[in-house]
């Protein structure tokens, strides 16, 4: 059953998202349904770190302040972390007066660590929001359990996005698999690139952050077959993720939610997951591996073997009515409160 993509009185209720990244697949997948703007906020200097505080932060609270001051909106959502922009926009929204917009802060899992939970009075600075989104039920329970109180959190697990064309044939030419990557410390990269240099007639496209990645060592003695892409422009990503044999969606890490697999159930494409609890009980097609390079190997030879009938079962999950109606129902009361009279 095909969600429902019509706005909700947009023009009446004027709705903005910010994130301060270059570019995030969640806020666009959902805006339609919401009929929120996207505002990317992305950072001047991701390294070294001191630059990144002392220039970039401050650049980019700027920029929101001058856009929230000067279209005034109904609503705004605040993709979090950094954690100190509900902070920013709660002091923003003083200037409104009594007449303040609704506020959402859109937590990913890296929100609720130590390290982003430490900026001080977050805790208290969410429970004036009135909505607080986390992304699964998994999340929801550590929130809850780190204080920051069940009365305004809600889950929104990701949107599906919307692709092309889907083939039910595989590609041509060599088996080509696509792996999202953020190089973060809970993606085991180095299990990929051995497994790939197990495969040397099968190529890898590993996109994200080239910096990051040559400042962890992965790009040294990279196997032949593998391209680390960096960061790639929308539709240069979306058109790799079409031709591609199969996605490589993986964590060490349970409770993540893996926007790549989403990306997956979107394009019809064969996923090869990591078998975490929460990924296994979101996603239920799938060639589900424990992330050792035999299984990736291993993985990588039965998609390729049998295409058509792994992406048939990614594009029935995409299809069915289950998927899309336990979306509806976490998303249709969050948009009710957003576009009630304020």
């Amino acid at each position: 059953m095909p969600l429902d993509h019509t706005n909700f009185d947009n023009k009446a209720r004027k709705q903005i998202y910010f994130a301060w990244v270059e570019y995030q697949r969640r806020p666009t997948s959902m805006s339609a349904y919401f009929g929120y703007d996207v505002c990317f906020v992305p950072t001047l200097l991701a390294r070294p770190i001191f630059l990144k505080v002392l220039l970039s932060y401050p650049w980019q609270a700027i920029r929101t302040a001058w856009t929230l001051v000067r279209q005034r909106p109904d609503a705004v959502w605040i993709q979090m972390p950094p954690n100190f922009v509900a902070h920013l926009c709660l002091l923003l929204c003083l200037v409104y007066g009594r007449n303040r917009p609704r506020l959402v802060a859109d937590l990913h899992n890296s929100a609720l660590t130590r390290h982003w939970l430490s900026v001080p009075f977050t805790r208290r600075v969410l429970r004036k929001f009135d909505l607080v989104l986390v992304h699964n039920e998994d999340m929801r329970a550590l929130a809850v359990d780190l204080g920051l109180g069940a009365g305004n959190l809600h889950v929104l697990e990701d949107r599906s996005p919307s692709f092309g064309a889907i083939a039910a044939t595989p590609p041509d030419g060599r088996p080509c698999f696509v792996v999202p990557c953020s190089f973060y410390k809970d993606e085991p990269v180095r299990n990929v690139l051995e497994a790939a240099r197990l495969i040397p007639d099968y190529d890898f496209m590993i996109t994200g952050p080239r910096a990051r990645a040559a400042g962890q060592g992965l790009l040294d003695n990279v196997p032949g077959n593998v391209t680390f892409t960096g960061f790639l422009p929308v539709d240069e990503y979306d058109a790799l993720v079409e031709r591609a044999t199969g996605i490589l969606c993986l964590t060490t890490h349970d409770g993540v939610q893996l926007s790549a697999a989403g990306e997956a159930v979107g394009a019809g494409k064969p996923m090869i997951v990591s078998d975490k609890p929460l990924l296994l009980s979101l996603f239920t097609a799938g060639r589900f591996v424990d992330n050792s390079v035999e299984a990736l190997r291993d993985a990588c030879r039965d998609v390729a073997g049998d295409y058509a009938r792994y992406a048939a079962q990614t594009i029935s999950l995409r299809d069915g009515a289950e998927r899309n109606d336990r979306w509806l129902a976490q998303a249709t009361p969050i948009r009710t409160l957003l576009t009630s009279e304020l």
